[in-house]
């Protein structure tokens, strides 16, 4: 377990002083993995599983000081910088959905079309923080919203917040089965052929195509990001995502 002992230096118990400087396989040194790791909110999941990497390891006859270097790279893999801005742009275009619903998709508490576009989208942006996967591959969707929205006002299908917060709590409980819900929502949606029908059409099928391809990951390790993200401390996340996409 880290502690703090003087400013901007730490040390990890069981170990010598030095080894804060050791540099893992992510580039960074343990000291810093630490820090930035603590930043973001994380530290106490990140620990649990280095600390459990470190037992597997000497169960299997490794030495100490093998099994300290396999614990840091496991949670410098698992934990890699956040993509701040990726994760911006996702939430920053959350809350306007295409105006293709009713009323009560906007305004009724249930998984209607609108809410589950917003928690499709932020869902992706969470994705994107941790994963190339979602961060490489993301820039024919937010274009395709950039196109959509530029033909609306500006106050278009902003979706009802109390709506949203159902939908997300679906999402959490089961992602992988909240996708397989709004898969077919998006996918049965019928262009009509006017311009503006034709821009919400590729932009949600742009949006089934990155679903599909997070899918992966929700089942690899869905737990660390939902607990980070919409976790007791998701405030001073989302404080500090905000601040890491200023900079």
């Amino acid at each position: 377990m880290l502690s703090t002992h003087a400013a901007g230096t730490t040390s990890v118990k069981g170990q010598q002083p030095g080894t804060r400087n050791l540099v893992t396989s992510s580039g960074e040194t343990r000291s810093q993995i630490f820090q930035r790791l603590r930043s973001e909110c994380v530290w106490e999941d990140a620990e649990r599983l280095k600390e459990q990497v470190r037992i597997e390891c000497r169960s299997r006859g490794e030495t100490k000081r093998q099994a300290g270097i396999i614990a840091w790279d496991a949670i410098a893999r698992a934990y890699p910088v956040a993509d701040a801005v990726t994760w911006n742009e996702f939430v920053s275009r959350s809350l306007r959905a295409p105006g293709i619903s009713t009323a009560e998709d906007v305004n009724d508490e249930s998984a209607t079309l609108a809410a589950v576009w917003s928690v499709s989208m932020q869902l992706l942006g969470s994705l994107a923080t941790r994963y190339t996967e979602i961060a490489d591959n993301c820039a024919p969707l937010l274009a395709a919203v950039d196109a959509r929205m530029s033909g609306e006002p500006r106050d278009a299908m902003v979706v009802n917040a109390a709506a949203i917060r159902h939908v997300v709590q679906i999402m959490i409980d089961d992602p992988r089965r909240f996708v397989s819900h709004a898969q077919p929502l998006f996918v049965a949606y019928e262009s009509t052929g006017s311009p503006y029908s034709d821009s919400v059409a590729d932009e949600l099928r742009n949006l089934n195509q990155l679903l599909e391809l997070s899918l992966p990951l929700l089942d690899e390790s869905w737990s660390r990001v939902t607990c980070w993200l919409w976790g007791p401390r998701a405030s001073d996340v989302t404080e500090h995502l905000t601040h890491a996409c200023e900079a």
